[in-house]
């Protein structure tokens, strides 16, 4: 089988897995490609968000605490990082994921894979800092 048909068949399979945003990231944790389920998860069109970091989708709780970081520092040294937690959609509400990154162990430069499944959209609650589930 030619490499391209095996993409072909790869992008196939990404395309209909749902109720999952698959995607790949640079070792820097830039978005590298995009799928269609991630964006009506995600509300993003691929042109939109490729090239931009994996931060964009973090609530500013956790990027302030260094969460993205220790992820991808996580899924290099030890070849996945597995959480859950909440995210951010383009149109500002939040939702709870449970997602996990594969890496590659010691090759600080080669793509991760991200899978995020489990997405419910949340609406925030009045004087407290979660959500409820709609």
């Amino acid at each position: 089988m030619a490499l391209w048909q095996v993409d072909e068949r790869f992008r196939l399979l990404v395309d209909s897995a749902k109720g999952y945003a698959i995607y790949m990231l640079d070792a820097e944790g830039r978005i590298a490609t995009w799928s269609a389920e991630a964006e009506r998860i995600k509300g993003y069109r691929a042109e939109e968000i490729i090239g931009k970091s994996f931060h964009t989708f973090f609530t500013p709780e956790d990027i302030q605490g260094g969460v993205p970081e220790q992820m991808l520092r996580t899924a290099r040294e030890e070849g996945e990082a597995r959480y859950e937690g909440w995210r951010v959609r383009k149109d500002g509400s939040r939702f709870c994921v449970e997602g996990v990154i594969h890496g590659h162990t010691g090759r600080k430069r080669c793509p991760q894979w991200l899978f995020e499944g489990g997405a419910r959209r949340h609406r925030p609650q009045a004087g407290r800092g979660g959500a409820a589930p709609e």
